[in-house]
């Protein structure tokens, strides 16, 4: 009820009826505070089904973003309570897989460690059942937070170990894309003129997708590896040739901005526009560091935010006044300053100015 009074007040302006959700939040919130201190009410699938509901009503309510990541490490406390045996089958294994994309991406965000990059919560759950090419992609995402924890924690010496680590992480990436290509049956997407009236109008055409699933397969794949890049930028010594370059990460943001089009159609109702929420986040942000370069592109990201915010995705005009923005208040130390550490500390030698001179006027596009 929490999440369809929050819906309906958020597309039809009513304070009224979006304080009442509130209330009813609160109490659903209440109630399941209560039945997570009775073990064996824990253990229920419908337990872990109602946690996650209710981090949606943070998605679509959001205040704070933190308070949607304070639900996705309940959720994951509740999940290694149950144990990767309980995840095997049914509605459990299903909850299991949503909750492992969403903890990903909180992985990322805090820059921790995963307990499901573990072998055990990487194979036990997948027992009976077969990964899709997706859920492989995601068994290699989770060793990003791993380096980037390290790169955060680890002295400098340890660096040129971690450049390694992501470099091959980076080509085994490329190399389940090509594998993911080559087996689909037909295009996986193709280029359309767009209809989208976003001013200013940066991006002509925008991709249709043969389907929700692999529109999601392909933003979240470009949108990680512009944070594999930007990682292997921080770690690469300001004194050795460019290994990524910025027209790399600027070009797939482009193309994370060209699905936005097939996400925000009428007939992806609620779920599609939540899916752009974080590939559009990278590519925000990606633009908002090429300068004057992607000032337009950085414009149409926060458009997009706003009309995120008119479909009753709350969370995405919170993003748009996030770390791309200035706003100081989301995880600490800057995740997007932390990523790129390395990039912002030599930022102004004369090297570095040469480097990414060539780097920002090879590539990127005429979009940006």
């Amino acid at each position: 009820m929490a999440m369809c009074a929050i819906f309906v007040s958020r597309q039809n302006k009513d304070e009224q009826l979006l304080r009442e959700s509130a209330r009813v939040y609160t109490i659903a919130l209440a109630q399941l505070n209560t039945a997570l201190s009775n073990p064996s009410i824990r253990a229920r699938d419908e337990t872990l089904a109602a946690t996650m509901s209710l981090s949606l009503y943070e998605t679509m309510g959001c205040i704070d973003p933190t308070g949607w990541q304070r639900h996705v490490k309940g959720m994951g406390l509740l999940v290694r309570l149950r144990g990767p045996e309980a995840h095997k089958t049914g509605l459990a294994h299903h909850l299991f897989c949503s909750f492992r994309a969403i903890s990903l991406i909180n992985s990322i965000v805090d820059r921790k460690r995963s307990f499901l990059a573990s072998k055990e919560w990487r194979t036990i759950p997948w027992t009976n059942i077969p990964k899709t090419p997706h859920q492989d992609m995601q068994d290699l995402l989770l060793e990003l937070p791993d380096i980037l924890e390290d790169q955060d924690t680890l002295p400098r010496t340890a660096y040129p170990s971690l450049l390694r680590q992501c470099l091959d992480l980076e080509a085994r990436l490329k190399a389940w894309y090509e594998n993911f290509r080559r087996n689909y049956p037909g295009p996986p997407y193709w280029l359309e003129f767009s209809t989208l009236k976003i001013d200013p109008p940066v991006f002509p055409t925008c991709y249709q997708f043969a389907s929700v699933g692999v529109a999601n397969t392909h933003t979240f794949y470009w949108a990680n590896l512009i944070l594999v890049y930007s990682t292997i930028v921080g770690l690469t010594p300001i004194n050795q040739p460019p290994i990524a370059a910025v027209g790399d990460t600027s070009d797939l943001a482009a193309q994370i901005c060209m699905a936005v089009e097939y996400y925000i159609s009428p007939g992806k109702k609620t779920y599609g526009p939540m899916l752009t929420l974080y590939p559009l986040r990278i590519a925000a942000e990606c633009f908002k560091r090429l300068g004057a370069r992607g000032a337009k592109s950085t414009l149409w990201c926060k458009a997009v935010f706003g009309i995120l915010h008119s479909r009753g995705i709350a969370l995405g005009s919170m993003l748009e006044k996030l770390r791309a923005w200035g706003f100081k208040g989301w995880g600490g130390r800057g995740f997007w300053e932390r990523m790129e550490e390395g990039w912002i500390e030599s930022a102004g030698t004369e090297e570095w100015e040469r480097r990414n001179v060539e780097e920002v006027g090879g590539g990127g596009g005429n979009n940006i």
